[in-house]
């Protein structure tokens, strides 16, 4: 196996093509609205405020969209905002072309296609685990981040052509054009059945869902404290960029163009080295590289006037971002188990896209109070600070992890006739073992706790008969019957090795299981 083996495989291959497609449009689209809204004003917050129009959307929209993608047909849905993506995109170019486009205008238009990039990216980076073998999983999200990382030296060097040589309406009309090539790429594949004969879950139950899985997947937690802290530091660049290069350099479309497109390089170079980097130095020491990449750069965008060094910094910049952000995204979805894997994509999404947001707009706050050259050198200070902080948040090992499906046996039919929406169900467990082994089977049952909360518990307690010394009772709810079945099917292979400690300490040969139902559901049902 190697760093391009996943592109072996037709439907990624297809996949990844599209999605390159895209990207370069996406890249194109962001340099042209950069330099549109330069045109239109000067003011350093109106600059920065572009980067969060793209990044709000996905903020408010993080949790809606990966319950989307979970519940819904993931083709389907992917197809669908990639049209309306596809409409707005040509509405801007067009409104760009007739002149009619304004600060206030250009913004709007931004959100919009943001709002289409929140709606489709949990479904979109769901798919990966779905078309490639686990094994290939972390070099398929290297080549996932290429393709960012190619686009966005591409794009923003051709949006720079095209808008010295026509208009920069042109590129928003490229930009619509690319989102087809998604819509081309994701019909070629269909997706896993789901739900296992179930009925799906219900939108808004999902997200809570969705909530209670991450709260309690302490590995999950350190992933996304770790993006959250990278992402807040690295947006700073992307969001003064245009400053620089207009403002101190005095560069052109094209050549701002160029320097955007340097991003991009660094991580094409840096991909091909990944594999490698990571098996030598493993994943902590490629990401702590990565941030002090970011500082280096920043402290030189800071104090260079001359493009050059500019354009050398951001391939440093380029090469740092994709080693931090590929690493805990192939961390990511190598613990996100296929059935909350779009709501798990959507909170990395929300944690990214909102730490980004609000570093735009701290870093445009503070160079417009100060100046663009003090707003990089405190990136970098506090890029510098928080590497040190997060280095306790290791990424080793967390990956390590059997997120097969790994079910309970099939609950018993119950005697009592009530709809699978009936609600709440008690569930009880009943654990026998030595007196003497009841604290051993308490930390035992931190992880059970976890994943019974995980897999849709709202509540969960652990009791000790005192007038039956040894005899433990586990009880946790569910919002409903079906919250329940789906809760069986949603067990996996690591979660097993807790239950397993369990069951060993037991006295007998297994847990008495009971299930109660709320009375007044059973008075209701049988009254119906």
């Amino acid at each position: 196996m190697d760093a391009w083996s996943p592109l072996r495989h037709r439907v990624f291959r297809t996949l990844w093509l599209g999605g390159l497609i895209s990207n370069v449009g996406t890249f194109m689209q962001v340099a042209a609205a950069a330099w549109v809204m330069t045109s239109l004003t000067s003011e350093p917050s109106m600059v920065a405020l572009l980067q969060t129009a793209v990044a709000l959307p996905t903020f408010a929209l993080a949790l809606f969209a990966g319950a989307l993608a979970d519940v819904l047909d993931r083709r389907r849905l992917l197809m669908t905002t990639q049209a309306l993506g596809a409409l707005v995109a040509s509405a801007l170019g067009v409104a760009t072309l007739t002149g009619v486009v304004t600060p206030t205008r250009l913004l709007a238009f931004t959100a919009a296609i943001g709002v289409v990039a929140a709606l489709s990216q949990p479904a979109w980076i769901s798919i990966t685990p779905e078309v490639v073998p686990r094994p290939e999983l972390a070099p398929a999200s290297a080549l996932g981040s290429l393709s960012i990382n190619l686009s966005q030296a591409i794009g923003p060097a051709l949006g720079g052509l095209i808008i010295v040589a026509a208009d920069p309406g042109w590129v928003f009309l490229l930009n619509a054009a690319s989102f087809v090539a998604v819509i081309v790429a994701v019909r070629s594949w269909r997706p896993a059945e789901r739900g296992g004969g179930l009925p799906p879950e219900h939108l808004f139950g999902a997200m809570r869902t969705g909530l209670r899985y991450v709260r309690n997947s302490p590995s999950l937690l350190v992933l996304y404290a770790r993006l959250a802290l990278f992402a807040f530091c690295s947006s700073c660049l992307p969001a003064l960029l245009p400053l620089v290069a207009r403002g101190r350099l005095g560069l052109g479309a094209a050549a701002f163009g160029l320097l955007f497109g340097a991003l991009g390089l660094g991580a094409v170079l840096m991909a091909a080295a990944l594999p490698r980097l990571r098996a030598r130095l493993g994943p902590d020491a490629v990401a702590a590289v990565g941030a002090l990449g970011y500082v280096v750069a920043f402290v030189a965008i800071a104090l260079a006037t001359h493009p050059a060094v500019v354009l050398l910094a951001l391939v440093v910049a380029g090469a740092g971002l994709i080693s931090v952000l590929t690493t805990i995204t192939a961390t990511v979805q190598a613990v996100l188990p296929n059935w909350v894997r779009g709501r798990g994509l959507s909170v990395f999404w929300l944690v990214m896209q909102g730490s980004m947001a609000g570093g735009a707009f701290t870093w445009g706050a503070v160079a417009g109070a100060w100046s663009v050259q003090t707003a990089l050198l405190a990136a970098a200070g506090v890029t510098l600070l928080i590497a040190l902080a997060a280095a306790p948040m290791r990424l080793a090992g967390r990956a390590e992890v059997d997120i097969r499906p790994d079910t309970y046996p099939t609950p018993l039919e119950p005697m009592l006739t009530f709809d699978r929406s009936s609600g709440p169900v008690l569930i009880t467990v009943e654990w026998r073992v030595k007196p003497e082994d009841v604290p051993r089977l308490a930390a035992v049952m931190r992880d059970i706790e976890r994943e019974r909360r995980r897999n849709g518990a709202m509540t969960w307690r652990l009791y000790e008969d005192v007038d039956d010394p040894g005899r433990v009772v586990e009880a946790y709810t569910c919002a409903t019957w079906a919250e329940h079945e789906h809760q069986h099917q949603r067990v996996t292979a690591d979660d097993r090795k807790a239950e397993g400690q369990a069951v060993a300490l037991l006295t007998e040969p297994r847990p008495v299981v009971t299930h109660l139902m709320a009375v007044r559901n059973l008075r209701e049902s049988e009254q119906s």
